[in-house]
């Protein structure tokens, strides 16, 4: 005869708030990670982890706060791990993953020259520092003047905005182009100083006057850990700016 041991009053309460969470809890990873599967995945080890550290200090009180911080530092260390992988084709994106692959629907780093096509700049930049550089949603939202819940909404809106052209096979038009001059060779520098320094205001500025210049980003790319990103005027001249 086997006797199971009695749970405390404490872990208890603790399960019964994870319980009782569980649904906003998953909407919160939803918002984090725009998609469904991961979403239930992130609630999970977010979930496994606040038992563990609970367990590990039990005079700690657990609130709902506390598991959404718990979520929030799982995503951040996910995001990081990605931003230093190969990037995903754009073509498997909204596909349902193989058994051997492991879903990666917030990688875009070599998707970001197609999505200046189509965010303005605000989006584009908080793409850039939440899903590439690794940031928070608060964090980005702080440093280009955006609440945490409208850059949490327009990263939702980017990153639907990629598996729908996942299904459209990546087939959109580029805007007819802008500005009269082409870009300087102080604009093209001031970029590659933003990048390079991963100042959201500087990259802000140089990737909307990038814009208004009627130059445009044509690739971007990951080589041995470092970004690269390419700008092309409207002359023709390129520069590739690396990131450390």
């Amino acid at each position: 005869m086997t006797t199971s041991i009695p749970e405390s009053p404490g872990e208890h309460n603790a399960l019964a708030l994870l319980a009782r969470i569980g649904p906003e809890l998953r909407a919160y990873c939803r918002s984090l990670c725009g998609d469904d599967w991961e979403a239930d995945d992130l609630a999970q080890e977010a979930t496994l982890k606040t038992i563990d550290r609970w367990r590990a200090e039990p005079a700690r009180p657990l609130t709902k706060a506390y598991v959404y911080r718990a979520a929030r530092n799982v995503w951040i260390d996910r995001c990081r791990s990605r931003a230093r992988r190969p990037a995903v084709p754009l073509e498997t994106l909204g596909r349902e993953p193989a058994a051997a692959e492991a879903p990666d629907p917030a990688a875009t780093r070599e998707l970001l020259e197609r999505l200046m096509r189509l965010l303005p700049p605000k989006p584009f930049v908080a793409l850039l520092l939440c899903d590439v550089f690794g940031w928070t949603a608060g964090e980005a939202g702080a440093r280009i003047d955006m609440a945490e819940g409208a850059v949490q909404a327009t990263l939702s809106r980017a990153r639907r905005r990629l598996r729908e052209l996942a299904d459209l096979g990546g087939s959109e038009r580029p805007p007819p182009e802008a500005g009269a001059a082409g870009a300087s060779a102080g604009l093209l520098e001031a970029a590659a100083e933003a990048f390079r320094r991963h100042d959201p205001h500087l990259i802000y500025d140089a990737y909307l006057r990038i814009r208004e210049s009627g130059s445009r980003m044509t690739d971007v790319r990951v080589r041995e850990g470092r970004l690269y990103f390419a700008i092309r005027d409207r002359d023709g001249i390129s520069v590739m700016i690396g990131c450390d």
